[in-house]
């Protein structure tokens, strides 16, 4: 019973995200009239429009190197490739399931079938996911730097003020497990253990500043995809201007509130591209036009999933319940 209950509230909280994202799509889509929709796409240019499919690829596979440099470090020793094409899987099922995080399941998966432990293929996957974020954070307060005579100024301070506090936060979580008088509060185990290997990670010398490296070229090679998609609709929009308001949007599809960040990406991007005096019915042609990119630059993972399914065909299928069972049981235990 409870499982069926944990079942339904779940399948409940997909519907709403699913929802919410056709509800401001719907929205967002209804001062715009669909002749200029029409018109815009259809002069897209091709090349384009390829090149920023390409600089998407690019920026996935990096993200795998860079998953595969962090998960080193934690001492789960995997080829690259094994990390870039479970990688390429779980930024597919990130579009294809509600939320921009439920290709993290997929990436525990993958790990917890070679053969690690639940603690192993969690601690990994967040840790990953948190220095992407921290790089992030880096790239939007830098790229507002340039982008003052462009953007409001009480904009520009929400933006900074929000990058600094999660710098700030994340520093403050890498040293906790530093503080010996915390290991004595239980309670706090499951945060001090992602601390500590945080703090390796940080820790690992020329590894370190790969990694960082890495997590930068990824979002550059993400807002150069929707650059290079701009110049395909005609617009004379600037390189900067995209590396201030892109990165802002795209914190905001990190939270699960909508189906593949649909919606959400939308409406930060006509928000902030209106402040900065640009038309409405653009940006949403551009948007949506990077949200099929997404999509197109993903099917490498579509292909290493079904590869992996027929390689796998006679593995039973509870190993994927047992895997969800042990996951819940330790956020249970460590809650």
């Amino acid at each position: 019973m409870c499982i069926e209950s944990h079942l339904w509230n779940r399948k409940t909280k997909e519907i709403i995200k699913v929802l919410l994202s056709f509800l401001v799509l719907f929205c967002l889509f209804r001062s715009v009239h669909p002749a200029e929709i029409l018109s815009v796409t259809a002069r897209a240019n091709i090349g384009f429009l390829v090149s920023a499919v390409l600089c998407q690829v690019a920026s996935n596979l990096l993200a795998g190197f860079r998953w595969c440099l962090t998960m080193n470090i934690l001492d789960i020793q995997e080829p690259p490739s094994f990390y870039v094409k479970s990688f390429f899987k779980a930024a597919f099922f990130n579009q294809v399931l509600p939320g921009s995080i439920g290709g993290d399941g997929i990436r525990m998966l993958d790990v917890k079938v070679a053969g690690y432990g639940v603690s192993d293929t969690v601690d990994g996957v967040i840790i990953d996911r948190s220095i992407g974020l921290l790089c992030l954070l880096l790239i939007c307060f830098l790229g507002t730097l340039p982008a003052s005579p462009m953007l409001p100024g009480a904009i520009l301070r929400g933006i900074r003020g929000i990058c600094v506090s999660g710098i700030v936060l994340f520093g403050a979580f890498a040293v906790l497990s530093q503080i010996s008088i915390l290991k004595r509060i239980a309670c706090i185990s499951f945060v001090l253990r992602i601390s500590e290997k945080i703090w390796r990670v940080f820790s690992a010398g020329g590894r370190t500043g790969i990694i960082l490296a890495l997590s930068v070229v990824v979002h550059i090679f993400a807002v150069l995809s929707m650059f290079l998609i701009s110049l395909s609709t005609g617009e004379n929009l600037s390189f900067l201007l995209f590396l201030a308001v892109f990165p802002s949007a795209v914190l905001l599809t990190v939270l699960p509130v909508s189906f593949a960040g649909w919606g959400v990406r939308e409406g930060a991007l006509v928000a902030l591209f209106i402040s900065a005096g640009v038309e409405k019915g653009p940006v949403l042609i551009i948007s949506i036009l990077y949200g099929f990119v997404l999509i197109i630059a993903s099917l490498p993972g579509l292909f290493f999933w079904l590869l992996k399914r027929k390689a796998i065909k006679g593995l039973p299928e509870r190993l994927l319940n047992q895997f969800t069972v042990q996951v819940r049981q330790n956020h249970e235990y460590e809650g």
